[in-house]
């Protein structure tokens, strides 16, 4: 479980076949609360998201339905933007470049993934996920 100075660089090859919008995958606290941190599905589309405050939501890229695509997400956890970061690859290239970011909102998060949604959306959304890794420093 991720504390405060800890890094996660998550290595994910993943295939997503998603109709509907949701969270992938969390990084969520603790405590109680929304994740800080999340990669989101919405129309389509990966983003970097997630509740921590002045957390933005970043474009990652297509979901590339049906293709095996590496992911790479590098982030200190913090309460604070200060010393805070994130920056996530795709297969290898820059896809969010390294921001400020607070990323946690608690004393430790811990790693959700799967397909999570609000609503209880009837369409099918399916999530495979090989080789995942959490590294510390």
């Amino acid at each position: 479980m991720p504390g405060k100075g800890d890094d996660a660089n998550d290595g994910d090859p993943v295939v997503l076949y998603a109709s509907s919008e949701g969270a992938v995958v969390q990084w969520h606290p603790d405590g109680h609360g929304g994740s800080p941190m999340a990669l989101l599905v919405w129309g389509g589309q990966l983003f970097l998201g997630g509740k921590a405050p002045l957390a933005p939501s970043i474009l990652i890229g297509d979901i590339a339905r049906g293709e095996w695509v590496d992911y790479v997400v590098h982030a200190p956890f913090s309460r604070s933007a200060q010393t805070g970061f994130a920056e996530v690859y795709r297969n290898g290239a820059v896809a969010v470049p390294m921001h400020a970011r607070a990323n946690m909102v608690d004393h430790s998060d811990y790693l959700k993934m799967g397909f999570y949604r609000d609503d209880p959306a009837s369409a099918t959304a399916v999530m495979w996920a090989d080789g995942m890794r959490v590294t510390a420093p």
